[in-house]
């Protein structure tokens, strides 16, 4: 059966971008998986009704949930969302507000936390942080001590679960979700007036807590 060309370059573009991302974390089944894991669906339905959150910071084809983020790969990933590099991206272009779950190196975190502190120092914009509660670790310090820090929450490893990012590799409903090795840190920062309260911690807990 004779396909379109429209139809023919969707499939290319799907080849590509499924072949960069094996190439990078490995072809076997569920190697590297840990780089996708995900803020559950859950969650991130929260953040969007509570803090007009509408685009995440780090993320790929494979693992958003927001139809608007930012990946490491533009070319292949811009056919499917992606509006290319969150460190290259400027400040202007970011929205009112955005989930930021940079990948668990100290670097690249500490990285990431500098530029939204900047990003923060010149426009109103909330940023809701996921990362490892990891003690000692400069990065998480600059988060959590940050002078836009209008709120933390650590939930234990035990008590909550992420989206497992190879959605399209998973056949049982038992393997959506994968659970947590270390406790995780849910930090906002924001210079638009958001002010947390005792119900944004128990709906955000409740969000991240694993299916009965």
């Amino acid at each position: 059966e004779s396909k379109s060309a429209g139809d023919i370059d969707v499939s290319q573009r799907i080849w590509l971008l499924l072949h960069r991302y094996n190439t990078l974390f490995g072809s076997k089944c569920g190697e590297g998986r840990g780089w996708q894991l995900a803020t559950p669906a859950e969650a991130m339905e929260l953040m969007q009704v509570r803090y007009g959150v509408s685009h995440e910071c780090f993320a790929s084809p494979l693992n958003a949930t927001m139809p608007s983020f930012c990946s490491l790969f533009y070319d292949t990933d811009r056919f499917f969302g992606s509006v290319g590099s969150f460190f290259r991206l400027p400040t202007t272009d970011f929205p009112h507000a955005c989930e930021i779950g940079p990948p668990y190196e100290p670097g690249l975190m500490l990285k990431a936390a500098r530029k939204v502190e900047k990003i923060l120092a010149e426009t109103c914009k909330t940023f809701v942080f996921v990362v490892p509660d990891w003690e000692d670790c400069e990065s998480i310090d600059t988060v959590k001590q940050s002078k836009y820090n209008v709120g933390n929450l650590s939930l234990r490893k035990e008590e909550h679960r992420y989206k497992n990012g190879f959605q399209h590799m998973v056949l049982k409903e038992s393997l959506k979700h994968s659970m947590c090795e270390t406790p995780t840190l849910i930090a906002w920062l924001s210079t638009s007036g958001v002010k947390i309260s005792t119900d944004d911690y128990q709906e955000m807990r409740q969000s991240w807590q694993p299916m009965a």
